[in-house]
């Protein structure tokens, strides 16, 4: 497991954990597998400064944001939209609280965490890609933007 899932999922519960760990392990095959089969788009992205190190940092911010804060964030979203959870507070047992408060920090939670991104010069929509050739596609796209304007 590298540093990175190390840090954000430390205080997850054990099964999220190991999901999380899972899509990283998948999508580093599936990089792996493009690479084997002469992907122009991963080749472009290699040759360009990329290397496996830091497309793993990539897939797991991505898998990090697929499986806890981008559904967090879409509750979120929905509960400030919506008069459910605004007017009276959704109560799920005894821990947990769907209210206007807590959809508030969830969002500023998010924000947050896109302008950490921002920050490091990682493209936001690229935690939103599903799939491994999304992503990569989507790196390509962005290097390629970044030539052009050279």
């Amino acid at each position: 497991m590298n540093k990175i899932i190390n840090i954000l999922t430390k205080n997850l519960e054990p099964k999220l954990k190991k999901m999380i760990q899972d899509r990283v392990e998948i999508m580093m095959r599936g990089i792996r597998f493009l690479k084997e089969r002469d992907s122009k788009y991963l080749n472009f992205i290699l040759e360009n400064g990329w290397t496996l190190s830091k497309l793993e940092v990539i897939c797991s911010l991505n898998s990090f944001y697929q499986f806890v804060l981008g559904p967090l964030t879409s509750s979120a979203i929905i509960n400030i939209k919506s008069k459910i959870g605004q007017e009276k507070a959704i109560l799920y047992g005894e821990d947990y609280r769907f209210d206007r408060k807590r959809a508030s920090y969830i969002i500023e939670v998010n924000n947050a965490f896109k302008s950490i991104l921002s920050n490091l010069e990682i493209n936001f929509w690229w935690l939103q890609a599903n799939h491994v050739e999304d992503l990569i596609y989507q790196i390509f796209k962005t290097s390629v933007s970044e030539h052009e304007d050279l």
